[in-house]
């Protein structure tokens, strides 16, 4: 099954997919990243918010600019795709494991209570699930990519007219 102009169905998929998923990224990042609870959320990073924020995006444009050059049967941009989205799922890890905001309830503000009552730690399962679904179809792209369907359509043999 063919989409276009010789492209894999599959190949074809892959590029809008992640040409899709860049720009509803792009456009969410966008809508929030003036709030409080944004700023706050790029404070849990090892290293500043501006390296946070440049990774967001960052990613996020490498994303559609890959889908649209993939798309275009340009090899070169499934190694950037290959080596560009790790960062990404580092940066994802990274949110998941941190630790959850301090409460800005002090001991004092608790009244009559001789002893805070203990929260349980935040499940993340839901955020795991969903990374561990975002690498999983990371995998199935760079399989379907690399494949020989797929390097078929990136370098397709040379003909020589006789």
């Amino acid at each position: 099954m063919t989409m276009g102009p010789d492209r894999p169905f599959l190949v074809g998929l892959v590029c809008w997919s992640l040409i899709l998923a860049g720009m509803r990224g792009i456009y969410n990042t966008m809508k929030i990243m003036n709030t409080d609870g944004f700023r706050q959320s790029l404070s849990i990073f090892p290293y500043s918010a501006t390296v946070a924020e440049t990774i967001v995006f960052g990613t996020l444009a490498v994303m559609v600019v890959c889908g649209i050059c993939m798309y275009e049967r340009q090899g070169w941009a499934r190694w950037i795709y290959l080596l560009t989205m790790p960062v990404y799922f580092v940066q994802r890890y990274l949110t998941i494991i941190a630790p959850p905001p301090v409460s800005p309830v002090q001991p004092q503000d608790l009244g009559d209570a001789a002893q805070p009552l203990l929260q349980a730690p935040p499940s993340h399962t839901k955020e795991e699930l969903m990374l561990a679904g975002l690498f999983a179809l990371y995998a199935i792209s760079i399989w379907i990519l690399f494949s020989p369907l797929g390097r078929r359509f990136f370098h397709p043999p040379m003909y020589v007219d006789e």
